[in-house]
């Protein structure tokens, strides 16, 4: 076998392989300050979280939500609610550790509509609370526990901040400011 021929078909197996992996999922949790004092958190769990490797399992998709049944569309919601206890770990100073209630959907990513049968779900949760009146800053925790990265994105009265962290097992992210937020 000529050696054009060898790196030739060792291209084309190292493509095919390419080709049916994904990006590992990350964790975005983000955060929306208001003026008035209320803030809402938001975090995104791809359901290929839950699965042995993640990088070669495909999307869940729209097509996949409609055949789900009432159960397995809970029992989705309730592995993100446990995962989510585990792996992130919220925190306003000097308050301490949060005890977050979230409320989860099936949407799609950012909150997209799932409008198409190949539009990517998300299980997303949302937590509305009002920031006690002493709380001078905000963070996030990556637990040990933590299987992927946690990307910490703050928004305050609409406006993206520059600053953001990539969280791996173990990190803190920085504290954001909030007495600017009130």
């Amino acid at each position: 076998m000529s050696a054009f021929l060898l790196c030739s078909l060792t291209l084309v197996g190292i493509l095919a392989t390419l080709a049916h992996a994904h990006p590992l999922p990350d964790i975005p949790v983000r955060s929306h300050f208001a003026q008035d004092g209320t803030c809402i958190i938001k975090v995104e769990i791809d359901p290929r979280c839950f699965t042995a490797e993640p990088e070669t399992e495909r999307y869940m998709m729209k097509a996949d939500l409609l055949v789900l049944t009432e159960q397995e569309k809970k029992e989705l919601i309730q592995k993100a609610t446990d995962a989510l206890q585990s792996w992130v770990q919220f925190e306003f100073d000097p308050e301490g550790k949060l005890q977050p209630r979230f409320d989860f959907a099936l949407t799609g990513i950012n909150e997209g509509p799932l409008t198409k049968a190949d539009d990517p779900m998300v299980i997303t949760g949302t937590w509305k609370m009002q920031i006690p009146a002493e709380t001078r800053g905000w963070r996030i925790h990556a637990t040990d526990k933590t299987p992927f990265a946690i990307v910490f994105r703050n928004y305050m009265a609409g406006v993206e901040q520059p600053r953001f962290s990539v969280l791996f097992p173990g990190e803190t992210s920085f504290e954001l400011e909030l007495t600017t937020a009130k």
